[in-house]
């Protein structure tokens, strides 16, 4: 069998029976628990509601006071470095001090969950939130996480946490804590400006830009242009995938060719932006076909191309919302191949662009951090102008791409450090008021 379908089936296969795996794991963190080991038994309760939540699950982990920062603090992650926080952080408004009094909060975004392990083992988190109103930008659906739900152990102020997926929000709100879940996520920040239509012929009925992971179902999309190419052959798809190596490549090229589809989808590996604008403008939709992740970008990207999409109903991580009577379909698994065949012929019925400008430009998502802020800390912020971000891949400022911000965000991180030697960190903020201005020098101020 190619190793590619038996990693897609042993995917499918976890995820039928996630209910009985997570009841065994739930069985395995008692044990730990009994003997005392109360963090390795948070960990092994946590990773089991993840796979499958259940609210009897969560009230025992509550009851057992099992979030709390001597249980947690062995579980924030420890791989990110001060300089890799320092690449996945963006400050979108810097605070206004003057002298020891902070007269209006900063905003600092921290990008990707392994990040914040790196804050919550080495920054002075309660003296950090007095400066600034944090956002915290998970990478995956699954918010009972220690390096998530561990902020509310470390400060009373409240922490913005994206949540696109409901069953997040619905977690956070459920903890009554001082996380404050906002319904956007890391996908609500596609630079726009980089996808935009190209009026050109038609050459793909579809596209599936995916990695090599099993969890993307890639195997699921293949056999889908499969079934159809039977009935039509005139079908054609494309497959867009980062390289992992020339074996995956091979294999995958192999697994077209044994499926005898090869005359049916082009299969392409890393890809530029342009290229990838270039394809996703050729195709009538896009499709996401995980069951579970964070907040996919690929998807929005194609809408700012005015290219609709199909995502699965059975989906956790996409909010759901976005994929409406402007942008495309929702449908289950089952109805995958009856869902393509339509699109082939109603995809210009939608119009996703400007849905999802008027929807989820970083403009508009911005607007609506704002809102939540000023909702919950009871402050104005209605002159408030700050920068916009973006994920181009990685988080940059939208209008000032060229802002080399790793040297400041290095300086800023230093200065909130636990083990810092000079306390004196309103001087230290003073200073790095400068810094950012500086930041912005001699570039164009359009936001």
């Amino acid at each position: 069998m190619n190793p590619i379908i038996f990693k897609h089936y042993k995917n499918d296969f976890l995820y039928k029976f996630k209910r009985t795996i997570s009841a065994v794991i739930a069985c395995a963190g008692l044990i730990p628990l009994i003997l005392g080991d109360k963090s390795r038994s948070a960990n092994l309760l946590m990773k089991s509601y993840r796979i499958h939540n259940r609210n009897y699950l969560l009230n025992f982990i509550l009851k057992n006071d099992l979030v709390n920062n001597d249980v947690l603090s062995p579980l924030y992650s420890n791989e990110v470095s001060i300089e890799g926080a320092a690449g996945r952080t963006i400050v979108i408004k810097y605070p206004v001090v003057k002298g020891d009094d902070i007269e209006s909060k900063g905003i600092l975004i921290i990008t990707f969950t392994s990040t914040f392990g790196f804050y919550l083992r080495k920054i002075d988190i309660e003296l950090l939130t007095q400066y600034f109103h944090v956002v915290l930008e998970p990478s995956w659906s699954g918010y009972l996480d220690a390096d998530i739900i561990g902020w509310a152990c470390k400060t009373s102020n409240n922490i913005y946490v994206q949540a696109s997926e409901l069953q997040d929000r619905v977690l956070l709100n459920e903890l009554g804590t001082n996380l404050i879940p906002v319904s956007f996520g890391a996908s609500d920040w596609v630079d726009f400006q980089q996808f935009s239509p190209q009026d050109v012929d038609k050459c793909y009925d579809s596209v599936y830009v995916a990695n090599m992971n099993p969890i993307k179902r890639i195997v699921r999309y293949l056999h889908a242009i499969k079934n159809i190419s039977r009935k039509d052959p005139s079908y054609r798809g494309c497959l867009v995938c980062a390289g992992w190596g020339s074996n995956s490549t091979e294999q995958l090229k192999k697994l077209a060719i044994e499926l005898g589809i090869e005359s049916n989808v082009d299969v392409m590996f890393s890809l530029n932006k342009e290229q990838l604008r270039a394809v996703l403008s050729q195709s009538k939709v896009n499709l996401l076909l995980s069951f579970k992740e964070g907040s996919n970008r690929s998807m929005y990207e194609s809408m700012f191309v005015n290219i609709p999409v199909i995502c699965l109903s059975e989906n956790i991580g996409v909010n759901k919302t976005y994929i409406n009577e402007y942008t495309g379909m929702l449908v289950s698994d089952t109805y995958l191949e009856s869902a393509l065949i339509n699109m082939r012929t109603v995809w210009r019925q939608y119009s996703p662009r400007k849905w999802a400008l008027e929807n989820i430009s970083p403009i508009r998502t911005t607007e609506k951090l704002l809102s939540a802020i000023a909702g919950h800390d009871s402050v104005d912020t209605s002159q408030w102008q700050p920068k916009i971000k973006v994920n181009n891949p990685e988080v940059h400022y939208f209008y000032h791409q060229e802002a080399g911000f790793f040297a400041f965000n290095f300086d800023l991180l230093s200065a909130f450090l636990k083990n810092r030697v000079n306390g004196a960190v309103a001087g230290d903020v003073a200073v790095l008021e400068e810094k950012f201005d500086a930041l912005f020098d001699g570039l164009a101020q359009k936001d």
